[in-house]
C-alpha cells in the first residue's frame, strides 16, 4: 500500500514538473518573439519599422512553402489532439490533488494547443478553398473560415486570469502558470496578424494556385522570389499583371507561333500531294494560310484573356471565342 502511494506520488509530481510545458511550432514561435518585442514599452517607431518588415518576410516565405507543398499540409495537418487528451486527464487528476497553481498552468496550455489547432484547421480550410472556381468565391470563403476561427477562439478568453497574475508567492509551477497565460495573449495578437496576412496574400495564393495545376507551382515561386522580381511586380499588379503571368504569356504566344509552323508545314505536304488539286494546290494553302493567321490570332487573344484572369475561363468571353472558332473551323 504505502508503494503504491509512493509511485502515485512520484507520478502526480512529474506532472506537475511536465505537463504545461508548450511545445511551437518554429514559425509560431519566431511571430510570439516577434509581436512580444513589439509590445515591450522602450520599443521605438523605428524598431517596430524593422519588426514589421521582418514579420511580412517570414510570412512571405512561409506562404510559399506551403503553396509548394500545399497537399501535404492538407493531408498532414496537426491538430494537437493528443496533447489536448493528455492535458485534460492531467487537470482532471491535479483537481482531484487540489494543486491549483498546476491546474490553472495546465488549463492554459491545453488553450494554447485549442488556439493552434483551429490555426491550422483555418489555413488547411484555406489551402481547401482555393480550388474555387472563382476569386469572389474565394473570397467568400475565407470571409467563413475565418468567421469559424473567431467563434473558435472567443471561448479561450472568457477568462482574461487577472487573479492568477496578481499573486505574489514563490512557486515555480505559478511561474509557469503566469508564463502560459502570457503566451496565450501573445498568441491571440499572432492569430490576428495571421488573420491580416491571410487576407493580404489571399489573392497572390489564389494566383499561384493556378499553376499547381500545371505542376508549375515551384517555378512561379523561385521566379516570384527573384529580389527584381519582387521590386516589378507591384507595379505590374496595379494593372493585373506580374512577371510570372508576363512569362506565362509569352511561353503560350511562342508555342502558339511554333504549332502555327506545324501546321503550315503539314497543311502543304497534304494539299500538294493531291493530285486532283495541282492546278489550284498553290492558291488553296495561300487562302487556307489567311484564314489559319487570322485564326491564330483569336487563339493568341483567347490564351493572353485566360492567363490574365489567373487561369479562369469568364462564360461569356468563352461563348464569345467558341462561335469564333465553330465558325473558322466550318
Amino acid at each position: 500500500m504505502f508503494l503504491m502511494k509512493h509511485i502515485l506520488l512520484t507520478f502526480l509530481l512529474s506532472l506537475s514538473l511536465f505537463a504545461g510545458s508548450v511545445s511551437y511550432p518554429p514559425f509560431i514561435q519566431s511571430q510570439m518573439s516577434i509581436v512580444e518585442r513589439m509590445n515591450e514599452d522602450n520599443v521605438t517607431q523605428e524598431s517596430i519599422q524593422g519588426l514589421l518588415e521582418k514579420q511580412h518576410s517570414l510570412y512571405e516565405r512561409a506562404v510559399n512553402s506551403i503553396m509548394a507543398s500545399k497537399d501535404k499540409y492538407i493531408n498532414n495537418v496537426q491538430d494537437y489532439s493528443n496533447e489536448i487528451f493528455s492535458l485534460k486527464k492531467v487537470i482532471s487528476i491535479n483537481k482531484r490533488a487540489s494543486n491549483t497553481f498546476a491546474v490553472y498552468r495546465d488549463e492554459v496550455a491545453m488553450k494554447i494547443y485549442e488556439l493552434l489547432r483551429s490555426q491550422n484547421r483555418m489555413i488547411r480550410n484555406i489551402l481547401l478553398a482555393l480550388d474555387s472556381q472563382s476569386i469572389e468565391e474565394y473570397e467568400s470563403k475565407i470571409n467563413d473560415i475565418i468567421a469559424q476561427n473567431q467563434k473558435e477562439i472567443e471561448p479561450l478568453f472568457k477568462n482574461d486570469y487577472a487573479e492568477v497574475l496578481a499573486l505574489n508567492i514563490q512557486s515555480s509551477i505559478l511561474k509557469v502558470a503566469k508564463e502560459n497565460i502570457h503566451e496565450l495573449f501573445i498568441l491571440r495578437d499572432v492569430n490576428s496578424d495571421l488573420i491580416g496576412y491571410i487576407y493580404k496574400f489571399s489573392t497572390k495564393m489564389y494566383r499561384l494556385n493556378k499553376y499547381s495545376k500545371y505542376h508549375l507551382i515551384s517555378v512561379a515561386i523561385y521566379i516570384n522570389s527573384l529580389s527584381f522580381v519582387e521590386n516589378i511586380n507591384p507595379l505590374l499588379e496595379e494593372y493585373g499583371f506580374s512577371v510570372i503571368k508576363l512569362l506565362s504569356i509569352l511561353f503560350l504566344i511562342l508555342a502558339i507561333y511554333f504549332f502555327r509552323k506545324l501546321v503550315y508545314i503539314l497543311l502543304e505536304r497534304y494539299v500538294l500531294k493531291i493530285s486532283l488539286l495541282n492546278e489550284y494546290s498553290t492558291e488553296i494553302v495561300e487562302k487556307l494560310r489567311v484564314s489559319i493567321e487570322s485564326l491564330i490570332i483569336f487563339i493568341n487573344i483567347n490564351m493572353i484573356i485566360y492567363v490574365y484572369l489567373d487561369f479562369s475561363s469568364v462564360e461569356s468571353v468563352s461563348r464569345f471565342f467558341n462561335i469564333i472558332y465553330g465558325f473558322y473551323f466550318t
